[in-house]
Formats: C-alpha cells, structure tokens, sequence
C-alpha cells in the first residue's frame, strides 16, 4: 500500500569527470529517481546547499539536474544563491542566473553560466526554478526528479501555492534532488576533507567511540584512511578501510570513520581533533583534511531516550500500524524509547493543539522532526521503517542527561513532579528548557460505546502486509477492542516551562526543577463518544511522567526521561467518584425514543446519574 504516488524511471548515466573538472552534488549519476510535485499549476523552487570550504578559489561552471522531459514549463532558470529567497514566489539568484529550455526528449539539463563564479564563500545554494502553467498530463503534476538520498542540505522546495516557504516537505524525506554543479580546478586523485566529528560523552572507565563524517575529494574512490586524533594530550593513530568505497562520481561524497578514543582518567571538557593523514596511502594534502569535536568525561555516562510523538484516533482505520510499531520499539528499546500517543477525534482526545505540524493520521514525528508515518518512516512501504530515524537520532551526543520522579500529592487531586537535568557542557548562553508530559496506561471503555472500539483497515490483509502487527491482520475483525497505551492525557505548554533551566550552566552539574498536574479534570472526550466526568486516569499505578529536555532554537527534543507516578494508593475514589447510573433510555438516529430493548445496531444512549448529570453518546447494540 503506498502512501503516496510515484513514478519510477530509469537509471540515467554521465559521462566520468575529467582531470580539472567534477560533479558536485548529492544523487550519484546512476541512482534510481522518482518524480515528485504537487499535483497542481503553480511555480516550482528547488535547490541544493553546498556546504564546502574545499571549494573556494575554484570556479562553478554550470548547474545540472535531471529533467522528467515529458513535463511542460515556461519561465525556467538555473540559479546560485547565498539565500534562499523568493520574490514574487520566484527564487532570486543573487549569485546567477540563467534561462533554459526543457528539453523534449533528453533527461539531462546542463545549464551553462555566461561568466563562471569563482567560489567566494563556502556555503551557497545551487537550483533551478520553473512555472507549470497547466496539468497537461501526469508528468506536469509530478515534474520534479529526485532520489533516495539521507543528506540534510539534499532538497530545499518551495512553490507559489502549496509550499509557500522553502522547506523540505514531509514526503520528501528521504529524498534529495538531482541538481548538482560542474566545478572547475586542480583536483587531486586521492584526497579526503572532514565533514564532522561527533561530539562524545563518555566516562573514565568507558571512553567509548567516535564517528567522524568524512568527504571525497579526489578524483579516485575512497578505499581507505590514515588518521590521528588527539585530545587530552592523548594520541590515538590508525588506518580505516571503507567496506564499499566512498565513490568518486560526485565530488563531495560522504562517508562515516569510526574509531576508539583513548581513556581520559580525569574528569572535565575537552576538545579533541581528528586528522585524515593519508587517502589510499598518499599524503592528504585537502584543506579540510582536520576537524574538532567536543569531549566530556563525566561522573555520568550518558543516557539517551528518543521520543515518538503519534497522532491517531479510535477512527483512524490505518491506525494500528502505530500501535504495532510503539509496541515493537517498547519492547526492543525500552528505557532508550519514549512513545506519547496524542488522540483525536475520540473519548481520549485531550487537545485539538498538536506538538508539531499534523498533515494526517496516522502521523508521527521523532524528536519534533520531520512529520512522517509511525510505522514506515519517512519510506513508502519499508516495514519499520520508523527505526532508522531513532536510531540516528540514539547515535547523538546529548547535552545533559534527564531524570524525572512523580507522585500523587497528599489530597489525591494534583501529581508533584521532580526533574532534573546534569549537563556535559558549560554553557553561558543556552537555549534549553524542560516540558512535562502526563499519559496513562491500559484505558479501555464501555464495550458498547463505539468511540472506544478501533477501526482497523488491516483485517482485510494476510499477515505479512504488517510484520510485528500480524494482531491486526486476518483473522482480525474491522472493528477491535484494544488497550490502549502511552495516551497522553495532560501536559505543560510545548515551548516549555520558562527559567526551569538557569540562563547559564556548568559541565558536570544538575539542575533541578518543580512542576504540578491538577489531576481533578482530567477527564474522557464527552463531544467524542466519552461518558461525562469519567477520569482518563482509569487505572492510578499506570499513571506517568516524561520531562523532555527541548533545544529551543530549532524545536527539537534532545534528551527525555520517564517515570511512574507513586502513590497511588486511595486515588481511585478520588477519580472516578462515587455517582451509579440511575436511568437509561434510547433512541434512534433520528431521535426517537425506542421502547424497551433496542435490536442490534446503533442507537443513541442517554443516561441519568444519582448526582443529577446526565451523558448521551452513540452505542453499538450487539
């Protein structure tokens, strides 16, 4: 079943890159593309950013990008920028630009610049603009090519009416566009520059690994390294061989080096720096061929828990991929995994004010990133393939580690949260602060109430349509009766709670902070099939809290912990109360009463309580 439409087409090839002249780009010249669009009339915006020190003094030629040749576009340029800037919904080249033609029959366009740029800084972006006057066949609502491609500077859109600012919609991860640039220069056959170097965390005793992203800047394929790496006047030397060659096709290429760091018996911050010595055992002469990363050896190994936040409901018949995924990653990652279910449209709906932008349902997001599906991913039909962005997201170093304890408060009426965050880095100026959220466990409804039951698409499927779901598959039923888990019930405002971390803080330190939940409304969805004044939280001891610790300049979470609320003992009465039900009627769907007992079907319940309120919702009579 796929989620979206598209259109493969055929591997395209290039030409090698000579002596003096390369690709620079993201998509090798032979991957497999698909076409991409909005399925409407309207300006099209797509760039790549380089983001290269190796490449200033060298001079940019020409921009290239495949071409779907049976799409129809007038006002097509090429451009180079510093920015990414529109006016009149139309990129501006601040840099370049240049006219084109499409091309009726070839798939490649090399849009050559009238006076070459010699590179001047070593991030710009590099892209193409176009205007699809009118959906004259399938290829005009597709009209974008792009690959599978992981790198975050791989595809930037933006259009006159669907995307109006430049992003990287939500499916379009992972994919990058085919724009690449001819670079003009002296190239060395053999040569290697430094992406990244992983920040680490680690303890005395455990010093743990590194990972470093490394770039091809040769001419040849990248076979292998020599390198060094130095931090706390320690050195540690080795040679790293590749197990599938970084390839030369596209300058630039990206590959990962991962090494041992060498144990640091006092405890403190360090900067360390990595060295790529020799390429294929020639001296590196690149000009990025160093970088540094940030080391902290702490009384606190490091604890990492990622967070899946998901957007579903009862109704939601595609929905129980997300319950077999969360179940899944509960079971496999446990403490390292934190799921928070946000319902809508159902008795558990707290909030109609999500975390994160929600295209649909089911929905997902890892970490307030990108929003994707929460069994497949950002993939099509790749079954779990949910767990490469955790665990890409696990592979981070964290700023601090996260604790948090909870309990019910001497009334019964409140939960007192604890929270405290010990930080790895000293920091003057710091955008991190904590949110708390509330969810509850093993909350089920009346089995005649049809806001309770979940609508489930996969009964009509063998069991291998969902591995790790097979429960949702034949012989299932349409319509099931379920627990359900992770529910979030009450939490404090997205932004997080201001000040509950102070403006400055220093390596190897906690820092704690107070918050309270008023438990006394917290209670089912009435406008959504809910019973009035029932509690979400139905079961006390399967009550808890998540502090999650936010980065405040890009919206992500980065660190999160999760605790039980203690307690419990005497909050049952306090929530659900004591009221019985003292009358019950029923009427049909045009609101007429039925006398005596209904016949299988829906009908409408109203029921009378003895503490005088009353409930009317929708019952399946079975």
């Amino acid at each position: 079943m796929k989620r979206f439409l598209t259109t493969v087409l055929g591997a395209l090839g290039v030409a090698a890159a000579a002596a003096g002249s390369v690709d620079y780009g993201y998509v090798a010249p032979d991957a497999d593309v698909v076409l991409w669009g909005t399925a409407k009339a309207e300006i099209y915006n797509a760039a790549i950013r380089i983001d290269d020190p190796s490449l200033v003094g060298r001079k940019v030629t020409a921009v290239k990008f495949m071409w779907n040749h049976a799409a129809t576009a007038v006002n097509c340029k090429a451009f180079l920028a510093t920015e990414l800037k529109n006016v009149s919904n139309v990129a501006v080249g601040d840099i370049a630009e240049e006219k084109f033609e499409t091309p009726s029959e070839s798939d490649d366009v090399v849009v050559t610049l009238s006076a070459p740029w010699v590179v001047d800084t070593p991030s710009f972006y590099a892209g193409y603009s176009f205007r699809i006057s009118s959906l004259s066949g399938n290829a005009n609502s597709y009209p974008l090519v792009v690959s599978p491609c992981e790198d975050e500077n791989a595809c930037f859109v933006s259009t006159s009416r669907t995307y109006k600012r430049w992003s990287t919609p939500s499916n379009l991860v992972p994919y990058g566009l085919t724009v690449s640039v001819v670079v003009e220069g002296e190239f060395e056959a053999d040569a290697a520059g430094v992406v990244s170097v992983a920040d680490v965390v680690c303890s005395s005793a455990e010093p743990g690994s590194c990972a470093v992203t490394v770039a091809n800047h040769g001419l040849e394929p990248l076979k292998n390294i020599g390198y060094t790496y130095t931090v706390a006047g320690k050195t540690v030397s080795g040679t790293y061989e590749f197990g599938t060659p970084v390839a030369s096709q596209m300058y630039g290429t990206k590959g990962t080096v991962t090494f041992d760091m060498p144990a640091i018996e006092e405890l403190g911050e360090y900067t360390g720096t990595f060295t790529i010595d020799k390429v294929n055992g020639t001296d590196n002469k690149d000009i990025a061929a160093s970088g540094i990363n940030s080391v902290g050896v702490a009384a606190q190994e490091a604890r990492h828990a990622v967070v899946m936040e998901e957007f579903t409901g009862t109704w939601c018949q595609w929905c129980t991929r997300g319950l077999a995924a969360m179940k899944l990653l509960n079971d496999d990652l446990q403490d390292k995994f934190i799921a928070l279910s946000y319902h809508n449209g159902d008795p558990m709906q707290v909030t109609l004010s999500f975390p994160v932008n929600v295209n649909g349902f089911p929905g997902a997001s890892i970490d307030r990133g990108t929003f994707c599906d929460p069994y497949y991913g950002t993939t099509n039909d790749t079954p779990m393939g949910i767990r490469s962005l955790i665990d890409s997201r696990l592979a981070m170093a964290v700023p601090a580690n996260v604790d948090v304890k909870a309990s019910y408060n001497a009334d019964q009426t409140g939960i007192d949260v604890e929270a405290s965050a010990y930080f790895f880095k000293t920091l003057q100026e710091h955008p991190y602060r904590l949110e708390y959220v509330l969810t509850a466990d093993d909350l089920t409804g009346p089995a005649d109430s049809l806001g309770w039951w979940q609508h489930n698409a996969y009964y009509r499927y063998p069991a291998t349509e969902l591995p790790g779901g097979e429960q949702f598959c034949k012989p299932a039923e349409e319509y099931i009766q379920i627990p359900f888990e992770d529910v979030v019930v009450s939490y404090s405002p997205y932004a997080g709670e201001p000040e509950s971390i102070p403006a400055s803080v220093e390596f190897g330190k906690s820092y704690e902070h107070s918050y309270y939940f008023d438990i006394t409304n917290i209670k089912e969805s009435v406008r959504n099939g809910g019973v009035p004044d029932r509690s979400l939280l139905q079961n006390p001891d399967r009550v808890y809290v998540t502090a999650l610790l936010l980065d405040t300049a890009t919206g992500r979470i980065v660190n999160a912990a999760k605790c039980r609320v203690t307690g419990a003992a005497g909050v049952k009465n306090v929530l659900t109360g004591d009221r019985t039900v003292e009358t019950v009627e029923y009427y049909d769907l045009s609101g007429r009463r039925i006398k005596g007992t209904p016949s299988a079907g829906m009908v409408i319940e109203r029921r009378r309580y003895t503490d005088g309120t009353q409930s009317t919702a929708k019952r399946v009579i079975r």
